[in-house]
């Protein structure tokens, strides 16, 4: 399953849910912030082909660090979208969609 497919399915999951459409905007915009940095890198968008190793790389990569203008982010934004990929990812490992490679 394509990220974006993916993210769809868990969007329409948070809706719901009774998420309000800001909370949902946030979360979309945090996964296509890491489905463009993986485009960006040259890995596949399928959900099955990320495993804990590319997350990291993502976090501790500008695009998960940085602004758009080269600031450094806040703590508490990163840690937003650290947990915004958690729950997307757990949704779907829950949802028996997707499991991490051994």
């Amino acid at each position: 399953m394509k990220l974006q497919e993916a993210l769809d399915q868990y969007l329409l999951q948070c809706a719901a849910d009774g998420r309000s459409i800001h909370t949902r905007a946030q979360y979309q915009r945090h996964v296509r912030l890491f489905a463009e940095w993986l485009h960006d890198v040259g890995a596949s968008d399928e959900i099955a082909a990320v495993d804990h190793k590319t997350v990291a790389r993502f976090f501790v990569s500008p695009a998960a660090k940085t602004t758009a203008d080269g600031r450094l982010k806040r703590a508490g934004t990163v840690n937003a979208i650290r947990a915004t990929l958690s729950g997307f990812f757990r949704f779907h490992h829950d949802a028996a969609i997707f499991t991490w490679p051994r």
